[in-house]
């Protein structure tokens, strides 16, 4: 029998329980863009802005797994747990802007900020290293390091009412303050300790709202950049063009918001 039986609407309801959504959810840069910014500030580098929450697409995250270990006990083998095995990389896609005149980067605006990010994290990453072509590089601190690696958090969401939908538009979403068209309230960080108080409303066109409300948080710690390229340009198969980014953590948890796990049985 399945635990939960019924679903009011597709935003679940309030208090759940509900089954998590794969479509709500939020991926948080701002440590990453802070801390770059840190890191870059005696660079030539550009600086970075904040950005939405919504600029990711996808994410695939690693399994978190422990070496089984093949010990032998009388004439018998069995796997028992070894060293903890590294994570494996974490793929991030994200849309790409057009830059637009209000992109808050340069005087002119007319770089993508997504591509921006990336371009300056893997300089801050490679910092000590010569210059690629053209490109600027990042000289050490006077340790000989540099910080490059910082948290990411992945923000699930859930209903917090029964509100009634309707799919036909109703003009421009009430509240965007972005030119970027922003499609959730707010962009700045959350810490741990208010995460749960805090509540986003997603727009899609609705004539009425559905308020969202922080669901579970997960923190990939220390993601450093490995990589990122462009999505496929083609004349042919016109897109939404994104780009995917290769990172790196040391591990991946669940921000505990209180002292005990909800029992809905």
């Amino acid at each position: 029998m399945a635990l939960v039986k019924d679903i009011i609407n597709q935003w679940g309801k309030q208090a759940g329980p509900n089954p998590q959504r794969s479509d709500l959810w939020q991926v948080d840069l701002t440590a990453v863009i802070n801390g770059v910014n840190t890191a870059a500030a005696d660079s030539p580098l550009v600086y970075l802005p904040q950005i939405p929450r919504y600029f990711s697409a996808s994410i695939s995250l690693p399994e978190l797994k422990i070496k089984p270990e093949p010990i032998r006990r009388d004439s018998r083998i069995y796997n028992m747990p070894s060293w903890d095995e590294p994570l494996d990389s974490i793929r991030m896609t994200f849309v790409v802007d057009d830059g637009g005149t209000q992109s808050g980067i340069g005087a002119q605006g007319s770089q993508s900020t997504i591509y921006t990010i990336l371009d300056v994290w893997r300089a801050v990453v490679r910092a000590g290293r010569g210059e690629l072509t053209s490109e600027q590089s990042i000289p050490l601190n006077a340790n000989y390091s540099i910080d490059y690696a910082f948290p990411i958090y992945v923000y699930f969401l859930r209903g917090n009412t029964n509100q009634q939908t309707s799919t036909s538009y109703s003009g421009p979403v009430t509240g965007q303050g972005s030119s970027y068209g922003q499609t959730f309230e707010g962009s700045g960080a959350i810490s741990e300790e208010a995460a749960t108080q805090r509540q986003i409303q997603a727009s899609g066109g609705y004539q009425n709202l559905s308020t969202l409300q922080l669901a579970a948080t997960l923190r990939l710690d220390n993601e450093w950049l490995g990589g990122f390229k462009m999505g496929e340009l083609n004349y042919e198969q016109a897109k939404v063009l994104t780009v995917e980014a290769t990172v790196y953590a040391d591990n991946i948890y669940q921000v505990r918001q209180t002292g005990s796990v909800p029992n809905f049985v």
